[in-house]
């Protein structure tokens, strides 16, 4: 069964909820720079035309941010 383009998976949030996540996260140091960097991509990201794989994106920033040891939430592990 294929999803379409609006649809989105259980696991992954919509573009609004996920940079609303990211603000919430209390990340010190890189995480934090790291964190800041994706809120700001999204943002800009969310304002143009460009093709955007947010499921990709939001995979991605998790993994880096579980590697930086900045999340501890059951969800991400």
């Amino acid at each position: 069964m294929e999803k379409n383009e609006n649809q989105k998976t259980s696991e992954h949030q919509s573009l609004e909820s996920f940079i609303t996540f990211l603000e919430e996260q209390k990340t010190k140091g890189t995480a934090r720079k790291f964190t800041d960097y994706c809120i700001s991509e999204l943002k800009k990201r969310r304002d143009t035309q460009d093709e955007f794989d947010e499921e990709l994106f939001q995979d991605a920033v998790k993994f880096v941010l579980r590697k930086l040891g900045a999340l501890e939430t059951e969800d991400l592990k």
